[in-house]
């Protein structure tokens, strides 16, 4: 299958940096991009229910019987629904290197390997980023994320009472279910990042001149449903300045506990906060002035994580969370 120009080529030194280094010693790799593991840890995948997307009836009225006498009659009832529709995406890309640098070293598996974890990172990177900023406003391509869903101050989104013009950022409380909110993928799909080693094949230069190389195909098809709204809180306006100066300037402990009890019944096994690294900082020197056990360590995913009344307190990067200075109102 031919490759189209314009793509990014492994030189051969960048082929022997990530290999081996310039003194053919194996060095430690270092990745530059932060983990988004802690949200695909507890996130479910289901097939979409329509092809490409995934519908869900949300019932908004519920009959509530009548009250009735001898010789009285009563008067039919229906309930109330409407039908949400969520989208999946398409992500693709390829690595291409040129057969002849693969060939000069014996085609190394080592290469192949962190290669492939590099690729992997960065596209989990990617799409943990649209699960919570992605917006088909901005993007018709892509899928609508948690923010372009939870926009308003009101039902689903506490205020967290930030200055306008200072970094604010979020703190979500999800809580996972496949008849909650969940990943899906589409029909015939795969959950998660699909890896094809497309072999040697012609590729083409930035001048559209033909040569062999070995192309690795990425491919991640999804999207998030939100089955039912109310299990998800988002509270905003969290104002990252007047953490970094004063620890204490927000609540987060109180903000917390509110958002828990917003939820319509207790916590799944499944449910998790996530917060950027200076609002969780902040938490655990609140938490250190209060005589309670309500921030632990507990094992999530084979990994000590914190705790929060039961629920795993994640740290994501800021750049997949997001940050903004005009309040959300």
């Amino acid at each position: 299958m031919p490759v189209v120009s314009g793509m990014n080529y492994y030189t051969l030194a960048e082929y022997n940096n990530i290999v081996a280094g310039e003194a053919k010693v194996h060095p430690q790799i270092i990745h530059t991009i932060q983990d988004a593991s802690p949200l695909l840890d507890q996130m479910p995948f289901a097939v979409c229910n329509n092809g490409r997307s995934n519908l869900t009836k949300l019932i908004t009225k519920y009959p509530e019987g009548q009250l009735r006498g001898f010789n009285e009659g009563v008067e039919s009832e229906k309930t109330g629904a409407r039908i949400t529709e969520d989208a999946t995406c398409m992500v693709q890309t390829y690595s291409v290197i040129d057969a002849e640098i693969l060939k000069q070293n014996n085609f190394s598996a080592a290469f192949c390997a962190q290669n492939d974890a590099a690729f992997e990172r960065g596209l989990a990177h990617a799409m943990a980023t649209r699960v919570f900023q992605g917006s088909r406003k901005t993007d018709p391509r892509g899928i609508d994320g948690l923010q372009a869903r939870y926009k308003k101050v009101g039902k689903g989104v506490i205020d967290a009472g930030g200055t306008a013009g200072n970094e604010l950022s979020d703190i979500w409380l999800v809580n996972w279910g496949l008849d909650k909110v969940h990943g899906i993928f589409p029909e015939g799909g795969a959950a998660g990042l699909q890896v094809f080693d497309r072999g040697e094949s012609d590729v083409y230069d930035s001048n559209n001149r033909r040569y062999r190389g070995y192309i690795t195909d990425y491919m991640w098809n999804f999207g998030i449903a939100v089955e039912d709204p109310m299990q998800v809180v988002r509270i905003a306006n969290v104002d990252d300045t007047a953490l970094t100066d004063d620890p204490t300037s927000v609540d987060i402990y109180s903000f917390l506990i509110r958002a828990i009890e917003s939820l319509p019944q207790d916590p799944g096994a499944q449910c998790a906060i996530y917060m950027n690294n200076a609002v969780r900082t902040a938490l655990r020197l609140q938490i250190l002035q209060k005589a309670n056990v309500d921030l632990q360590y507990e094992t999530v995913a084979e990994r000590k994580v914190q705790v929060f009344s039961g629920i795993p307190v994640h740290r994501i990067p800021t750049e997949i969370l997001g940050t903004y200075t005009t309040k959300v109102a």
